[in-house]
């Protein structure tokens, strides 16, 4: 069983963010569809996932945790 890598955990945590995002989103006007999103961004205001809590900056940027790791042994270890 491989261990996922570090980008991974982000690409899983941003692709189940737009799907909350979506699902909570005006989907009947295409044309309102990324006002929508943002509000839902600004009602959410941070998520939960699996890299640590994103936070949502009042320009809609997301902010994700910054870890810094060592290898020691051949196995990646937060300091």
């Amino acid at each position: 069983k491989e261990i996922p890598s570090i980008p991974a955990g982000q690409a899983y945590d941003a692709f189940n963010m737009f799907a909350t995002l979506v699902s909570k989103a005006d989907l009947e006007d295409e044309s309102r569809f990324k006002a929508s999103i943002l509000k839902e961004m600004d009602e959410l205001g941070s998520f939960d996932g699996v890299s640590g809590k994103i936070t949502f900056s009042i320009e809609h940027k997301a902010t994700f945790p910054l870890s810094i790791f060592i290898i020691i042994d051949c196995k990646i270890t937060p300091l």
